[in-house]
C-alpha cells in the first residue's frame, strides 16, 4: 500500500483498494468469459460428435505425438 501511495499514482488508501477491486472484478469477469466459451465449445464439440462428426481419439494422439517429433527434430 505504501509503495503505491508513495508512486504517486494513487492520492490515498481509498484509491488503491478502489483499483484492487477493480482488477478482481475484471479478472472475474474474463474467467466468467472464458468458462463461457469453454462450456459453448463443449457443447459443440459433443454435438459434432452425435452427429458422426468427431475424429478418432487415437488418431488425433498419434498426429499429436508426430507433430512433437518433427519439432524436435528441427530444435
Amino acid at each position: 500500500m505504501q509503495s503505491k501511495l508513495k508512486s504517486g499514482k494513487f492520492f490515498d488508501a481509498n484509491e488503491v483498494i478502489t483499483e484492487g477491486l477493480r482488477l478482481l472484478w475484471e479478472r472475474d469477469r474474463i474467467q466468467k468469459a472464458r468458462l463461457a466459451e469453454l462450456k459453448e465449445k463443449i457443447r459443440i464439440g459433443i454435438k459434432e460428435l452425435d452427429c458422426g462428426e468427431g475424429i478418432d481419439g487415437e488418431e488425433v494422439f498419434a498426429e499429436l505425438e508426430e507433430d512433437i517429433r518433427l519439432m524436435e527434430a528441427i530444435a
